[in-house]
């Protein structure tokens, strides 16, 4: 079973209110881009955008999963999504940066306590910021 490839992008220094867009077109002869939020279409330089790749996995609402999204398990945990260099998409901690484990580019099958939701990215911030201190605090 081949693995669908789709990119997604981030523009940081130009305009970052469009949040993630999905990459419509990639140029490599002239280093450009087509991005779409929606509801508008640009076309930044490929070295003024972060590319994410969709890691073939999908959260517990169905949501697919990006390179550098956060992730929060069921347990409570943070995790950023990330690609490692050896071999495939993995999790790490999203405070620690220590490495937690792999996410392959099939389906990820986990056990009930380590299903995790989509709560942010590693650009944009996360929505559970206020539980991640929460978590670390009591841990304290």
């Amino acid at each position: 079973m081949a693995k669908e490839v789709e990119l997604r992008a981030y523009w940081p220094t130009r305009i970052p209110q469009l949040g993630m867009c999905r990459v419509i077109e990639l140029n490599f002869e002239d280093k450009s881009a087509a991005i779409s939020n929606g509801i508008v279409r640009v076309f930044p330089s490929l070295g003024e955008i972060i590319l994410m790749e969709y890691t073939g996995a999908k959260d517990k609402k169905d949501k697919k999963v990006f390179d550098g999204d956060i992730v929060l398990t069921n347990d409570g945990h943070l995790y950023e999504v990330y690609w490692h260099d050896q071999f495939s998409f993995s999790l790490r901690d999203h405070r620690s940066k220590q490495f937690h484990g792999s996410l392959t580019s099939c389906e990820y099958i986990v056990p009930e306590e380590m299903k995790f939701e989509i709560v942010g990215n590693i650009y944009e911030g996360s929505r559970s910021s206020k539980k991640e201190e929460i978590k670390y605090e009591s841990n304290t």
